[in-house]
């Protein structure tokens, strides 16, 4: 009813305050009990505020307390075993694939501090990705071969461009299309079992205190 739409409600706003990191460790942590004592106390059967109020528990803890390397790779280390946890999940059927995909959205924004994260989708039938993960562009197809995302789903190659207006792999007609000015980006295969590229995640323009620079090969590796 009402209850379960304002707890809804309020985990989304939780959930965009833990993104961006704009909230202190310990008052998050307090937040999220009480979400969770409202959810309990209420009985819901809503899977999705669940599986958003689990989120958040990996998700504070996950979250650096500094930004000195051993904090970094704390934080990356712990996103990757969360990673690992939900893949054994999936596989087991007990979570979506969608709860997957979404799990390693959040880890590529939180970690990399990425403007953006893409996840393209590869159609081997028709040679082609599509765009199934993105903010203003879903749906949109790019030739298996083509552009960045295409390159690495066919060589499944990284490919890290730290200046995309000057690269001749970049391709300008999804900038054009959303009015988005991408200058940085890496770009990974997700890779299947037999060496077979399933699908590409692409994370853009960097972000750190408002500048927008390269990502590092620490960057393309946790990607």
């Amino acid at each position: 009813g009402n209850g379960a739409g304002e707890e809804g409600d309020e985990l989304e706003g939780l959930r965009r305050k833990v993104l961006t990191l704009t909230m202190k460790r310990e008052e998050m942590d307090a937040k999220l009990k009480d979400l969770e004592a409202a959810l309990q106390k209420s009985h819901t059967q809503n899977k999705g505020l669940r599986d958003t109020v689990e989120q958040l528990q990996w998700q504070i803890r996950a979250s650096p307390q500094g930004s000195g390397p051993a904090d970094v790779k704390y934080a990356r280390d712990a996103h990757l075993v969360v990673m690992a946890q939900r893949a054994a999940a999936c596989e087991r059927g007990e979570i979506s694939h969608q709860v997957l995909v979404k799990t390693m959205i959040t880890s590529a924004y939180q970690l990399l501090h990425a403007d953006r994260v893409s996840v393209f989708v590869v159609d081997e039938v028709r040679q082609e990705l599509w765009l199934a993960v993105s903010d203003d562009a879903a749906g949109l197809r790019v030739p298996i071969g083509k552009g960045v995302a295409g390159t690495v789903a066919r060589t499944k190659n990284v490919l890290n461009i730290p200046d995309c207006q000057t690269s001749d792999l970049f391709d300008r007609h999804v900038d054009r299309l959303t009015g988005y000015a991408t200058k940085t980006l890496v770009c990974v295969p997700i890779m299947a079992t037999g060496s077979r590229p399933v699908a590409v995640c692409q994370a853009l323009n960097k972000t750190v205190d408002g500048v927008i620079m390269p990502f590092d090969e620490t960057d393309a590796e946790t990607l």
